[in-house]
């Protein structure tokens, strides 16, 4: 990101600004103010070509070649079609048969004990979603009251969908990431300080940027890493925890 007030090569230069211009309608007035930035500025976007429109998550990565700083607080704004609001809206002629309504799930009927087992029937409610108005369907699934259902995390599907990052000559897999690094030395001291908690700390390059990313687990299955990065997120050194998904189809 860059405006013209902030350049790429001194995007913290200890400015008070809004989309490219100075702030000065504060007291004091000063244009420096002494190694503090507040920025308020526009994305370009144009025809939704960096953030489209299904995006459900944005990051920003922020980094330095020389001078330290302090990230305090970040907030990200945008717009929202008005149609959007229009659509959430049921217009007051709506007609009552119109409204889709999700019927309650019935009492559960007796069913007969066989000699194998007894079977539960559970009621599902299932949308069926057209052009026209939406109808509720019910049906009837037997279920054996030994199976436990099946829970998945939705962080878990949310991991085994998002696109791979595909890197020549790493195993594929899930790492479990703790900090990113520019320079191998830096990467190289964290790593010794997690090892001092007994932890079994590796660090990972990626050809692409060049930088180095320390993990403390990796696996192919995004239950296990997972469950893993919701262990490590009891620690208190632990800041921003995060799963690398790397040459998984």
């Amino acid at each position: 990101m860059e405006n013209e007030l902030r350049k790429k090569s001194n995007f913290f230069n200890s400015t008070i600004s809004r989309n490219g211009v100075v702030n000065t309608n504060r007291n004091p007035s000063s244009i420096n103010t002494l190694g503090f930035d507040i920025a308020d500025m526009e994305i370009n976007n144009k025809d939704n070509t960096l953030i489209a429109n299904s995006t459900s998550e944005l990051s920003f990565r922020y980094t330095t070649k020389a001078d330290r700083y302090y990230l305090f607080f970040t907030a990200f704004e945008t717009e929202i079609d008005n149609a959007y609001y229009t659509w959430l809206k049921v217009p007051e002629t709506v007609k009552v048969e119109d409204v889709v309504v999700v019927e309650e799930a019935p009492p559960l009927p007796t069913i007969a004990k066989t000699d194998e087992r007894i079977a539960s029937v559970e009621s599902v409610s299932e949308t069926q979603v057209t052009d026209s108005p939406v109808k509720t369907v019910s049906t009837s699934v037997i279920n054996d009251p030994e199976e436990k259902p099946v829970i998945i995390d939705e962080r878990i599907q949310k991991l085994q969908n998002k696109e791979a990052t595909y890197l020549e000559g790493i195993a594929s897999g899930y790492y479990l990431v703790t900090n990113v690094f520019s320079k191998s030395k830096l990467a190289t001291n964290w790593k010794v300080f997690l090892e001092e908690r007994n932890h079994r700390t590796k660090i990972l390059q990626n050809p692409k940027n060049g930088w180095y990313y320390v993990y403390i687990a990796s696996s192919p299955d995004a239950t296990e890493i997972i469950e893993q990065l919701k262990e490590a997120s009891k620690k208190t050194y632990f800041k921003d925890l995060w799963v690398f998904k790397i040459n998984i189809r």
